[in-house]
């Protein structure tokens, strides 16, 4: 590719750098053993907005709740953020007296800071 440059062969290279390049890699580890096992152990919830568009109801926000053994997922849409708590105590109300378990984690990012709270402690 280049005129005057000599070719150079090295049947056996003994670059660190090479020999790690070819080593087998294992799998990254399944997420299914990090899941709770219990429905309801572990609960994430999320609120998205202001959205620069309101709903047809008339709402700028959602508010989600995902159970992590199942991952079956509620959303409510609100009008104001403060509606927030009024929302999950319904949500609570109906899927502990549904599936007879009682929620024991509440996980939220707080904004971009993960924090979890045992209702135990704060209900």
């Amino acid at each position: 590719m280049v005129n005057g440059l000599p070719i150079l062969k090295n049947e056996h290279v003994d670059c660190e750098a090479c020999a790690l390049g070819r080593m087998h890699k294992d799998e990254f580890p399944s997420n299914l053993n990090r899941r709770k096992r219990d429905i309801l152990e572990l609960v994430h919830t999320d609120i998205c907005g202001m959205m620069q568009t309101r709903s047809l109801g008339g709402d700028y926000y959602l508010l989600l709740f995902v159970d992590d053994c199942t991952r079956y997922t509620w959303v409510y849409s609100l009008k104001k953020k403060s509606h927030t708590f009024e929302y999950f105590k319904e949500y609570r109300s109906v899927v502990e007296k549904h599936r007879g378990n009682v929620i024991k984690i509440l996980r939220s990012d707080q904004g971009g800071r993960i924090q979890a709270y045992k209702l135990h402690k704060i209900l």
